[in-house]
């Protein structure tokens, strides 16, 4: 460790030993800088020495060299090392900063190109030495610092040795290591894992100390085999190197479990008990003389245990609510897990002042009575022993007595093994600690009551003073000695005669500044022991007090106790406080948390919500008893599993609805649906029933909040559920309505128009006979029949009211007039017809009159009653009853009302009857001269008389040719004038052919057309 002060207290005669071996320290400073030092042993710093940190803004070189340049070459040990990332050291073979000569291999032997700016890093100096190539000549090597003016570290230390020409491997790790798991049989290839431990320096708090070391991390019962791969960086600079020219040479944490092998991979190995372990790795090149590696290789192997201590039972929860676990290492947590810190050394402390019973004057037939006090350790691997007296690092107590020579000490361990710390010799009147001495001695009241001094009431006699002096610490120990030749035996001289127990044993440790006498070992000899003393029954005897030895085989954890005895009478005093720290020699001298990785939870309706904790949220209609698998992966990547258990009760989950709005006087049932709860509280009304009944006051017109709570419960977990409604009381609304006539009865169709007179009504919603209508004032028209009026009003709140007016409507039926005659087309010659009653409908009540038109142009009208009467047109003297007549039928109905009104439902139709002539005049001569008199073909009585609608003309000259055709003749444009065929003077033929509604006809005739 770098620049750590270890004061060790020793006399003058010790520290001229100490310096008579002597060294050169070389700090890299301008006084050195560009230098040649020749040294092979020494410590190299940087400006700053041994305990300051280095300068600002400085490049300097210094360059050393072995004492036998022909055999040796320099090598450097970086034991400790704080560069910051803005500066750069430089190493060079040879003397000189010569960029050819650049040393820029890495921790791993990798000697990449490059000009000399390749600085080292912190890990590549504190990983192996730092030697001059055996290639080199005069075995020097330099080095260079540049420093910039950033954050400056404290610096380094480095070991100045002078090594043979040899090629030396150096030790280093494969980047694996091989694991058979003891749970499932298989193998696996785990990484191997690079730490520094940082730690500020004890008395210098700038300066960073490190502590690097790899790491090979298992679970308990894990066999491991190492595998090495070894790098020869001076490999072919005389002779080659392999690893089939190496031995291997394994430390696996003791020198009983060491292993040799020939291959880089050590044997399959298992620890028993699960702490760390210092490992070691050597390889000896059996070639040239045999080269062992310089480099120290850090390894740690680190086993993890089950980390889980306790599961706290889950406490039974509600369902639909959530509950978290967490694993942590506080009490308090689901699981809670132990805070596995595998320490090597342990101190139990016994804190609490406690008379030491006077001897022979405290017990009944002088049996002596001891102070007898334990500590307990349990942090110690299970099975753990002392295993060397040095595991016994210190016994040391608070104590005040007077006269040391009455007193004898002796430590008991957990399986009956002791040994004796002092002799009660009765040799020394010296006092421990500043003492208030009784000369009667006394005792402790707990074990006897019938002693006057000191008992009951410690002021009882006024030359008995029962309280505690001062207490001075003192301390046994193997380890820590203040005699200047370090051995066993007596503490050496001291200052005064009230703070040394003599002749050997135990010396103040209180004052650690400002007292040269510090620890001292239990070692006693050439003593004789009484046969009386209580700890030797046997014969009088010489015994030699050999420190802890007696211990080796101790179990480490277990009761300890220690116990003191007032061998005479007339003295007093108190032990205050005694503790024992304990060594466990088998385990590494270090300590190590296995940390928590990730938590895998398995079980329904769990998830996880963070690395250590997860949240259980059972859906609120899922209940019952669950089980849950908790898997632990730690950061060793061990996996350890626990079960546990959660009862989920039934949460009520009531359902009253949403809101509901009722008018004034209305009841609603408020209904939860969670029956066979086990209980129910209503509020406002305070019922208990499952439902109830809320009933709408009148003239209520407000807001009444309703609630229930249900609970339901396992008779431990009790869980509630609420839900409320709001029930909306609304002012009612009132339906009536009035009409557009009264009453409403009449013929068909009935047109009508209602109108709304409800009260606070804002929708309408009318049922008329099969009609509908949704405004205020709806209109209608209706056929015959009787018909019923409904009216539903709603609220703006939702209310509804109705009224309802049955055979309030009353329509009669008007017979639909409709006629036809026979024949058709009357003509001049038979101007008769009968009438065709098409009326509907043909009820026999109906009624009819006929209006007839009896010549043309008149207005003279003819009434005619009955259902289907005949009728003949006579024609006036020299006129003929050619032309157009109108006819009417009025048909209706009598009917007599409820109300005592008698309605007469008509219906009127007028229709035309057209008397065809069908009389037809052909000419026989024909003078078209222009002269307006019979210029044309003329067919009397066929245009104006319509009886042959449908008809074709002709006209043939004298050879049968056909001069001129028409079809359908219209008017009198459509005949035959002969000018415009220029047809002349002669005789032709004509052929008419006539089709009507009465009959056909076909006439052939001759015409003769004269000119003059």
């Amino acid at each position: 460790m770098k620049k750590t002060i270890l004061f060790l207290v020793l006399s003058t005669a010790f520290l001229l030993s100490t310096l008579s071996v002597k060294a050169q320290n070389v700090w890299l400073n301008a006084s050195t800088n560009q230098s040649t030092v020749t040294t092979c042993n020494g410590y190299f710093y940087d400006d700053g020495g041994p305990t300051g940190s280095y300068s600002n803004s400085y490049d300097y070189w210094v360059a050393f060299c072995p004492t036998d340049t022909s055999l040796n070459r320099v090598s450097l040990t970086f034991e400790n090392a704080d560069i910051h990332i803005s500066d750069s050291i430089f190493f060079y073979r040879g003397i000189g900063v010569n960029y050819a000569k650049a040393l820029p291999y890495d921790a791993e032997g990798d000697t990449p190109t490059g000009d000399g700016n390749f600085p080292f890093t912190v890990t590549q100096l504190l990983s192996r030495p730092i030697e001059s190539p055996i290639i080199e000549p005069n075995g020097c090597m330099t080095v260079r610092f540049k420093s910039s003016t950033k954050n400056v570290g404290s610096g380094w230390k480095a070991k100045i040795e002078c090594i043979g020409r040899c090629q030396y491997p150096v030790a280093a790790l494969d980047t694996f290591f091989i694991k058979f798991d003891s749970v499932t049989g298989t193998m696996s290839h785990r990484p191997v894992r690079y730490f520094e431990d940082t730690t500020w320096n004890d008395y210098h708090d700038s300066i960073l100390e490190r502590d690097p070391y790899y790491a090979i991390d298992i679970c308990k019962g894990d066999s491991v085999i190492l595998v090495a791969k070894t790098v020869f960086p001076d490999n072919n600079s005389t002779y080659h190197q392999s690893d089939s020219t190496c031995i291997f040479y394994w430390g696996l944490g003791g020198s009983d479990i060491d292993t040799v092998s020939f291959t880089p991979r050590s044997d399959g190995h298992r620890w028993k008990d699960a702490i760390g372990y210092d490992l070691t790795l050597s390889v000896l090149d059996t070639m040239n003389g045999g080269c062992k590696n310089r480099n120290s290789l850090p390894i740690r192997l680190r086993t993890a245990i089950n980390p889980i201590k306790t599961v706290s039972p889950l406490p039974d929860m509600c369902s639909g609510q959530k509950y978290q676990l967490n694993v942590s290492h506080s009490s308090n947590s689901s699981i809670t897990l132990d805070s596995i810190d595998f320490s090597r050394k342990e101190v139990q402390r016994f804190d609490s002042t406690i008379f030491i019973p006077d001897g022979p004057n405290c017990g009944s037939g002088g049996v002596t009575v001891p102070y007898y006090s334990p500590v307990t350790f349990t942090e110690f691997p299970s099975g753990a022993v002392l295993r060397k007296k040095d595991d016994v690092v210190s016994l040391c107590m608070t104590i005040e007595h007077s006269w040391i020579g009455d007193l004898g000490f002796r430590i008991i361990c957990p399986n009956g093994q002791s040994t004796v710390l002092k002799w009660n010799t009765h040799q020394n009147s010296s006092h421990l600690g500043r003492v208030i001495d009784d000369v009667s001695g006394g005792c402790d009241p707990s074990i006897i009551q019938n002693y006057t001094c000191c008992a009951m009431n410690p002021t009882f006699d006024s030359n008995c003073d029962c309280s505690p002096g001062t207490g001075w610490t003192y301390c046994f120990s193997n380890q820590y000695l203040s005699n200047p030749q370090g051995t066993l035996g007596n503490g050496g001289s001291a200052t005064t005669t009230t703070n040394i127990m003599s002749p050997g044993g135990i010396i103040d440790s209180t004052h650690i500044l400002d007292t040269t006498q510090y620890f001292q070992t239990p070692a006693q000899t050439g003593v004789t022991i009484s046969s009386t003393s209580p700890f030797f029954t046997g014969p009088a005897d010489s015994v030699d007090l050999n420190g802890f030895a007696t211990l080796i085989g101790c179990p480490l954890n277990g009761e300890w106790n220690l116990e003191i005895y007032d061998n005479w009478g007339g003295d007093n005093g108190f032990v205050f406080a005694w503790w024992l720290a304990l060594n466990n020699s088998s385990a590494a001298n270090w300590t190590y948390q296995v940390g928590l990785d990730t938590v895998m939870w398995n079980g329904p309706f769990i998830s996880s919500i963070a690395s250590d904790k997860g949240e259980i949220f059972p859906p609120v209609d899922s209940c019952g008893n669950y089980k849950y698998n908790i898997g632990i992966v730690d950061d060793f990547g061990c996996t350890w599993d626990t079960i546990t258990h959660l009862n989920v009760v039934c949460s009520p989950t009531p359902n009253l609805g949403p809101d509901t709005a009722v008018c004034e006087t209305v009841d609603v049932l408020l209904d939860p649906h969670f029956p066979n709860a086990t209980k129910y509280s209503w509020e406002p009304t305070g019922d208990t029933t499952s439902t109830i009944v809320a009933h709408a006051a009148k003239n209520t017109n407000d807001t009444v909040i309703y609630a229930v709570q249900i609970m339901n419960t396992n008779g431990k977990t009790y869980c509630y559920g609420l839900d409320s409604i709001n029930l909306i009381v609304h002012p009612p609304v009132i339906a009536s309505f009035s009409t557009s006539k009264s009453p409403l009865e009449g013929c068909e169709p009935l047109e009508f128009t209602l109108n709304s007179t409800s009260e606070n009504a804002a929708q309408f919603d009318w049922t008329v006979g099969g009609q509908k209508a949704y405004t205020a004032n709806p209109s209608f028209s209706f056929p015959y029949g009787s018909y019923d009026v409904k009216l539903k009003v709603t609220s703006p709140e939702g209310c509804t009211d109705s009224i309802r007016q049955d055979y309030f409507i009353n329509v009669y039926k008007s017979p639909k007039a409709e006629f036809s005659w026979t024949p058709l087309n009357p003509s001049v010659t038979v101007p008769t017809i009968s009438f065709i009653n098409l009326t509907t409908p043909d009820d026999a009540t109906n009624q009819y009159h006929w209006k007839i038109q009896k010549a043309k142009q008149s207005p003279l009208i003819e009434n005619i009653f009955g259902k289907t009467p005949s009728y003949t047109w006579i024609a006036a003297p020299g006129a003929n009853t050619t032309g157009d007549y109108s006819v009417s039928l009025d048909a209706y109905s009598v009917n007599t009302a409820p109300s005592g009104f008698v309605y007469e439902c008509h219906d009127t139709i007028s229709k035309v009857i057209t008397i065809i002539n069908d009389s037809l005049i052909f000419p026989n001569v024909l003078t078209p001269n222009g002269d307006g008199i019979n210029d044309v073909f003329t067919i009397r009585n066929l245009i104006d008389g319509q009886a042959y609608p449908d008809n074709e003309f002709s006209i043939y000259n004298r050879l049968g040719k056909r001069i001129f055709f028409r079809q359908d003749l219209r008017s009198g444009e459509d005949v035959w004038d002969p000018n415009k065929t220029n047809s002349p003077s002669g005789t032709y033929y004509y052929h008419f052919v006539g089709r009507g509604p009465v009959k056909n006809v076909d006439f052939n005739g001759v015409i003769e057309v004269l000119r003059n």
